[in-house]
């Protein structure tokens, strides 16, 4: 069954591949990054950073800003996106896929991704937290991750869901609901995926065999004896 899932797991990838054509290489080594200045000029096919591909990239709210893709180790991969200008007072949301690239790593999978989200106030000139802004994290697969400003940055994340694709959607509330603290501007948000890789099923198998094998050879010796 998990031979099954990850073939149609990479057919998926590969599809959505061919329907945009192949994305633009920007990491092959660690600390290698790129920054796209706007989100009106992300590549419709998405970027490769590593063993990642980063794609399906959606907004709303009428929002601008820059993302920032990373590879910060072999196993490590990070995705930010700042507000333009000052930031923003109104709700926005930014969503994007990241994916395993199976055709060259079919044993890897997402194991964690962890959120963080930075913002200030609307008013008061200097950065100043907390404040009331909160933020909706929807993973898929995996669930949902609230993040509240008032202990910002606050990070949270999904662990363990061994998985090759995972959908990512931030939504940004400014006014938050704790009416004892002012709205705030949305500054950046930041995630972080982890990895694991997973042998292949035949690969426990033979190790099975060999254990059995091991077992009834001995077991032939003690019958001699």
């Amino acid at each position: 069954m998990q031979g099954i899932w990850m073939t149609v797991t990479g057919l998926l990838v590969l599809g959505t591949m061919s329907a945009f054509g192949a994305p633009q290489t920007v990491c092959t080594k660690p600390n290698d990054n790129i920054t796209i200045a706007n989100l009106a000029g992300i590549n419709a096919a998405g970027y490769l950073c590593g063993d990642k591909i980063f794609s399906n990239f959606t907004s709303s709210g009428g929002i601008d800003g820059s993302v920032f893709i990373r590879e910060i180790n072999t196993s490590t991969y990070e995705l930010s996106f700042t507000g333009a200008g000052s930031g923003f007072s109104s709700a926005f949301t930014f969503g994007y896929t990241v994916a395993v690239d199976t055709v060259n790593f079919p044993l890897l999978y997402i194991s964690q991704v962890q959120d963080s989200m930075l913002t200030n106030r609307a008013a008061g000139g200097a950065d100043s937290i907390p404040n009331a802004s909160t933020a909706t994290v929807t993973h898929t697969p995996g669930g949902t991750v609230n993040l509240d400003a008032m202990t910002a940055p606050d990070q949270n994340g999904l662990a363990n869901m061994l998985t090759q694709s995972e959908t990512i959607l931030f939504s940004y509330n400014p006014n938050g609901n704790i009416a004892s603290q002012p709205a705030g501007n949305f500054l950046s948000v930041d995630y972080v995926a982890s990895q694991t890789q997973i042998p292949e099923p035949l690969t426990f198998s033979l190790v099975g065999v060999g254990l059995v094998g091991l077992g009834v050879s001995g077991h032939k010796r003690r019958v001699k004896t």
